[in-house]
């Protein structure tokens, strides 16, 4: 079996995927925990995340990553998607006298913790993992993995961060 898990699915739901998210709200949906999969051991193929890894705590993302790599068979890809801490203040519209007040606007929509690049590599590194940063629509594993629907205007692309997450050892074929 391919198992293959979309988490934090929210309202898009990925025929073939399970669609898993904390509100389970939409048909098709199932209800779970980015920090508590309810799969085995090695089971999963493939992990689909879009615009969820910002909304959870520094603990959380710690959390979600080892599962990931819990759950993940030893040859599976975790594609993560989210925005990019630097990208993001660099491009807020505002005077360095208003930087405190104006910087709650990066933190909008739950936003919780955003990553850096080198952030997200150290994370997923402690928790097993080799990241390939790569393009919107470019994953390493075209072939299982979605397309990219974000990040929608006004955040451009290079304002996001595109990874794919391979067990360390696991020979991806790219770097």
């Amino acid at each position: 079996m391919n198992l293959k898990l979309h988490v934090g699915c929210g309202p898009r739901i990925l025929p073939g995927w399970e669609n898993l998210d904390k509100e389970a709200c939409v048909a098709g949906a199932k209800r779970a925990y980015a920090h508590a999969l309810p799969y085995g051991d090695g089971t999963v193929e493939a992990i689909y995340s879009e615009d969820l890894f910002e909304h959870l705590s520094q603990q959380e993302q710690f959390l979600f990553l080892a599962e990931c790599y819990r759950v993940l068979t030893p040859a599976g890809c975790c594609r993560i998607t989210c925005p990019e801490l630097i990208y993001s203040v660099q491009h807020m519209d505002f005077a360095p006298s208003e930087f405190a007040l104006r910087l709650a606007e990066v933190w909008h929509s739950g936003h919780l913790l955003l990553p850096t690049r080198s952030y997200f590599r150290e994370v997923a590194a402690l928790c097993g993992f080799h990241v390939f940063f790569t393009r919107r629509n470019r994953s390493v594993r075209a072939d299982i993995m979605p397309e990219d629907l974000r990040p929608h205007p006004p955040r451009e692309d290079s304002g996001n961060i595109f990874a794919d997450l391979f067990k360390k050892g696991i020979d991806s074929g790219k770097d």
